[in-house]
């Protein structure tokens, strides 16, 4: 159910059932034409084993967009041309309002607030920042415990920084982790998650003091910091 909610959320209430028909319409229509063919099965496959894998806790929300690129094409393929003026005017004024969303919401009560989204950019410049007090210049790593957090650090730093995750991940292919061992690393993770993920790679993991985001229209959110000396890394493949 939340696999399922939350693809209604990313591909939006009426568009994410759009595609699912689409590649429905593509599977029927492909036994005659190859080209739907192909979209069915580019895209068909991976939306059933990312549902068959949520069903096992396995909920990874980004997982069926792969799919997504099958589907958008085979939609524009069935779309009903009398209702593309329409369907184009309202998607962009659904897009113009989610962005002007996004920039008031930090200004909204704390109630109303969706701070999850929110305090990467200002952790990550705080982490630089006490990286730089660390005493090693140039061996120093910032720490995501998964690819996502990891993904703020590289956006945000802007490539400038090395960064790694705390276990094998998608980042590990582009930034293999073997080049780091031995250095030390920071990490920043949201104050209600567990830094279980860290701990095995460091050496060494010290808890530092906490830092909190504030935001303009009262709240904010609070940060857990750690301090890893020696990460380990991996072993270099042969």
């Amino acid at each position: 159910m939340s696999l399922a909610a939350v693809q209604l959320a990313y591909g939006g209430p009426l568009l994410f059932p759009a595609m699912v028909w689409a590649l429905w319409r593509s599977w029927r229509a492909g036994r005659d034409d190859d080209r739907f063919a192909f979209l069915a099965l580019a895209g068909g496959p991976t939306l059933v084993l990312v549902a068959g894998a949520s069903l096992f806790g396995v909920d990874r929300p980004n997982w069926p967009a792969p799919a997504y690129l099958a589907g958008v094409l085979a939609l524009g393929a069935f779309w009903p041309r009398r209702v593309a003026p329409a369907a184009f005017a309202s998607s962009l004024a659904l897009s113009l309002a989610v962005s002007a969303l996004i920039t008031v919401i930090p200004r909204l009560p704390p109630a109303l607030q969706w701070s999850e989204l929110y305090g990467w950019r200002e952790v990550t410049q705080e982490i630089v920042r006490r990286a730089r007090f660390l005493g090693d210049p140039g061996h120093v790593v910032l720490l995501g415990r998964r690819y996502n957090e990891a993904s703020y650090f590289g956006y945000y730093t802007r490539d400038q920084v090395p960064v790694t995750t705390g276990h094998l991940s998608a980042l590990s292919f582009w930034a293999p982790r073997h080049r780091f061992a031995g250095w030390q690393g920071i990490a920043a993770i949201d104050a209600a998650s567990d830094a279980g993920e860290l701990a095995p790679a460091c050496a060494r993991l010290i808890e530092q003091p906490p830092y909190v985001v504030r935001f303009e229209g009262g709240g904010g959110r609070r940060f857990r910091l750690f301090h890893c000396i020696g990460y380990r890394g991996t072993p270099p493949p042969p």
